[in-house]
């Protein structure tokens, strides 16, 4: 991209004229980095973001906008209804999952088969230190239906994956696929027993990877409950690491590997200013345990009011009136609009 580059309308019709309300729940719902709702400042922001995410290898903006548009018209545009319904959904799980009499034994369970001390502390990855660097993560997918799962097939209906489960209860993509629908549906079904048994999991993958020698516990940066980051940096056959990781896990421990998402990436920094990074995807093990590459990249440690930005300062295009704007709360009811008077980017 250059400077005058002019981004192209990428933005459903359908988004003409939404309720403040409804752009709401399509960003919250969909953990967009989008912070002004008012036009016409929200689509252009809107538009930035489908740019970025294409960019960089994404492309699932575009079908979550489908979904959502496919959801407001099975509501007729009804805000009430719609919000109704995510309620109504969200209640509907969580009744599910607490009448289930297996559920009911790991709330009263002290769980002490899932007793660990921690092999590897949590600590701040996106720093400038780790910039250039390249890492293997192995992350957790869904954790928080997966822990459920782990314990018991019985609680989540003996679905496979999360959205196997949900689509019992709902067959609206929008809702299927929406994180925050998750977060609310598993954050009140006992969170602290679902972290107790993922960082019970986690320790046991970095044991496998430990006892058999692949890679020594000093590579290992950080890990949390459902995440866990290993230095490859000065490793030889990073590629054949990262599958022999894989191979191993799926061979010994066959529930966790199908929830394992395996990569590769580096971190690149955008700027000598600030501490924002890109996180470059290289590689990834897709479900036959093969390598493939990947060009799939994205930002971290970026807030939400400057994210488009960062993005138009690194891909070298020109800001306009809508990259500086941002809410100021003045009280539980009142938000109030302001325009930053240049990028974060020029100097004092």
């Amino acid at each position: 991209m250059n400077n005058n580059a002019i981004l192209t309308n990428a933005i459903p019709s359908e988004f003409d004229n939404l309720s403040n309300k409804f752009k709401k729940f399509f960003v919250k719902d969909n953990d967009l980095p989008i912070g002004v709702l008012q036009e016409p400042y929200f689509e252009k922001l809107l538009n930035t973001y489908v740019h970025y995410n294409e960019h960089y290898g994404k492309n699932d903006i575009k079908k979550k906008m489908k979904d959502f548009v496919d959801a407001l018209e099975y509501f007729d545009y009804n805000e009430d209804n719609f919000s109704s319904y995510s309620r109504k959904l969200i209640d509907q799980v969580i009744n599910g999952i607490t009448s289930n009499e297996t559920y009911k034994n790991l709330i009263s369970n002290e769980l002490k088969e899932f007793n660990i001390v921690k092999k590897v502390k949590r600590n701040d990855l996106y720093t400038r230190a780790n910039f250039g660097k390249t890492f293997l993560s192995i992350d957790l997918k869904s954790a928080n239906f997966f822990s459920l799962k782990y314990y018991s097939d019985e609680i989540i209906n003996n679905s496979d994956t999360y959205e196997d489960f949900i689509r019992n209860y709902t067959d609206l993509e929008h809702f299927i696929n929406s994180k925050q629908l998750r977060q609310v549906i598993f954050g009140n079904l006992n969170p602290k027993r679902q972290i107790k048994i993922q960082e019970f999991v986690i320790n046991k993958i970095i044991d496998l990877i430990v006892s058999n020698n692949i890679l020594p516990i000093e590579n290992f940066v950080t890990s949390s409950s459902d995440e866990i980051i290993i230095d490859l940096t000065n490793v030889s056959f990073q590629r054949e690491i990262m599958k022999d990781i894989s191979k191993l896990i799926f061979d010994t421990e066959n529930k966790i590997s199908k929830f394992c998402k395996f990569q590769i990436f580096n971190l690149e920094k955008i700027s000598d200013k600030h501490s924002f990074c890109r996180k470059n995807i290289l590689f990834e093990v897709n479900k036959n345990l093969e390598i493939v590459e990947s060009q799939i990249n994205e930002y971290k440690n970026v807030p939400k009011t400057v994210f488009s930005q960062v993005f138009k300062y690194n891909v070298g295009m020109k800001m306009y009136e809508e990259d500086f704007a941002f809410y100021v709360k003045l009280s539980d009811e009142i938000d109030t609009m302001l325009f930053a008077k240049k990028s974060i980017f020029e100097e004092n």
